[in-house]
């Protein structure tokens, strides 16, 4: 199990929009929800992201739960309109959309940073392990794939110099697909990913 929900009631104003709902998703599934506008489905996903910010749902009962260590990429419906300060590229915007692979390479740089000039066998091991893990989510190639991610997403060469705010919706939606798909996430939480693209 990678991720689940127990007992999960979803309600918007008076409205369940679900109730009591379980659901396990396990390693290899492939999951799609289908359903007319406004049932839910974008607040489903949210919930499961761990995403209050989008969807107009609450949890009202039960629970999200997810393995231990288990990383959830997302990308959300309306993110594509939120444009960011003049200054972010679609570079930046694809390398935040990786999330926790750089906030663990951030973490093994400090780790390392703070070893000191004569660290000790157990400092050295405990940062070992955090480089391990950080290889092991293929943290060191990240950026050549996110390059590569990003041309095959039709954004290549300029991507580190387009600006967002003059990127189109499409544009900005491929580069936070780009980031998740190369962010060595567990499970890839993709609200209406062909929107604007």
């Amino acid at each position: 199990m990678l991720l689940e929900t127990r007992a999960l009631t979803l309600r918007r104003g008076a409205r369940d929009l679900l109730r009591d709902f379980d659901w396990t998703i396990r390693a290899g599934e492939r999951w799609v929800i289908v359903g007319p506008n406004g049932v839910g489905k974008s607040t489903l996903l949210a919930a499961l992201a761990n995403d209050r910010a989008e969807g107009p749902g609450a949890i009202a009962e039960g629970r999200v739960v997810r393995a231990p260590g288990v990383w959830i990429a997302w990308v959300g419906q309306q993110e594509s309109d939120a444009a960011p300060d003049g200054e972010t590229t679609l570079l930046d915007l694809a390398r935040a959309t990786c999330g926790p692979i750089l906030e663990l390479g951030s973490e093994v740089d400090r780790r390392g940073a703070a070893l000191g000039a004569s660290p000790s066998a157990a400092e050295l091991e405990a940062y070992g392990a955090w480089q391990a893990a950080f290889a092991a989510r293929g943290g060191y190639g990240v950026d050549a794939r996110l390059a590569e991610a990003l041309e095959r997403l039709g954004l290549g060469g300029d991507a580190g110099a387009r600006r967002v705010a003059v990127a189109s919706g499409g544009e900005r939606r491929r580069a936070r697909l780009a980031g998740a798909l190369v962010s060595g996430a567990d499970v890839l939480v993709l609200d209406e990913p062909t929107n604007h693209l």
